[in-house]
């Protein structure tokens, strides 16, 4: 991953959404989060579809990128 990557990671804490473009380099067969409606985070799909709910809904808006997607890992 690339400095510039990071910085565009880092740069989206307002629109969690738009890290979804980085998953894959941030996190092996990983490709996208459900979203709710009230942008906290609720599962994730693997690269062939699979979907695994979190044990708990995750807000993301509440932390720092680097807090809300440690939860993730």
């Amino acid at each position: 991953m690339s400095n510039d990557e990071l910085l565009e990671i880092l740069s989206q804490t307002k629109d969690v959404e738009k890290v979804q473009s980085h998953l894959r380099k941030v996190f092996e067969n990983m490709v996208e989060l459900e979203f709710q409606p009230d942008k906290t985070i609720s599962g994730m799909y693997s690269g062939e579809k699979e979907f695994i709910k979190t044990l708990s809904i995750l807000d993301p808006k509440e932390k720092k990128v680097e807090d809300w997607m440690g939860e993730v890992e």
